[in-house]
């Protein structure tokens, strides 16, 4: 789900997630975010809205359950759907909350929330539940 500010309503997301385990505590996690967006309230005006992030997450090991918090930095591209036409481009920085159940070592699902500020103007707020499979350490 992903909700910016301004006219437009929350969305479903599709995404690609993945962790790289650097360390027992550490990881660095991998998003890509596609989401059509619609001005509110009528639904019209339908717009697309593409992010990818890496960031790095400090994470509490706490057996099968590994709650986490970090930050990131990506790119995105926003604009008219689906004619394609970008209005808008740049980067983004933001953090990411979450939680995740770990099955075995390699594969946990979760949920996740977080705050992007596209730049050089715009946020993003987003949840997004994961099943992801975590290579490293």
């Amino acid at each position: 789900m992903s909700a910016p500010g301004g006219p437009y309503r929350a969305a479903t997301t599709l995404s690609l997630h993945g962790a790289y385990g650097i360390s027992d505590v550490f990881d660095a996690r991998f998003t890509a975010n596609g989401s059509l967006l619609h001005l509110s309230p009528d639904g019209g005006g339908q717009n697309s809205l593409f992010l990818s992030t890496l960031g790095v997450a400090y994470k509490l090991d706490v057996i099968e359950w590994v709650p986490y918090c970090g930050v990131r930095a990506g790119y995105y591209v926003f604009g008219a759907a689906p004619a394609g036409d970008f209005a808008r481009h740049g980067g983004a920085v933001g953090g990411m909350c979450g939680v995740d159940y770990s099955f075995s070592r390699s594969v946990a699902a979760g949920v996740e929330v977080a705050t992007d500020f596209l730049l050089p103007s715009g946020q993003l707020y987003g949840a997004l539940l994961h099943v992801e499979y975590r290579w490293g350490f």
